[in-house]
């Protein structure tokens, strides 16, 4: 029986089928492993999602910052005047770089509005959409 052995270990078909197994095992094993890192990549990114999708409402809605709304009551109250981020930041008792980030950022999405007039300050009044966030919301 060993001489069967020996002999099939010289056939040229048989190291060329073993070559080939070898072959297909490392592609098979490096799938896997691929496989694995989609996997926990997959994971990963369906725990960012949730975390997104929790996050979505709170954006959505408009919902502002403290001291956003605190802006938006302040210009509520000065009427059609409004008020310049200085004038603003003392009323408040903020610095008056932060009231007019908080201004501008609120100007971007609309819920005030920025006049300007030549050599003098910008000034914020209350937009459509700040007086809806005030009312919509209780503030006022």
């Amino acid at each position: 029986m060993a001489w069967l052995t020996d002999l099939l270990k010289e056939y040229p078909a048989l190291s060329v089928a073993k070559e080939r197994l070898a072959l297909a095992e490392e592609r098979f094993k490096h799938t896997e492993e691929e496989n694995k890192k989609l996997k926990d990549r997959i994971t990963e990114l369906e725990t960012q999602n949730t975390q997104l999708h929790a996050q979505l409402p709170k954006i959505s809605s408009g919902e502002l910052e403290e001291v956003e709304i605190e802006i938006l009551k302040l210009l509520s109250s000065a009427g059609d005047n409004g008020g310049s981020a200085s004038a603003i930041a003392q009323r408040l008792g903020i610095n008056e770089t932060k009231a007019e980030y908080y201004a501008e950022k609120m100007a971007e999405q609309e819920y005030v509005y920025q006049s300007y007039v030549m050599n003098m300050p910008v000034t914020y009044s209350l937009d459509q959409k700040g007086r809806e966030f005030l009312v919509k919301n209780d503030h006022i």
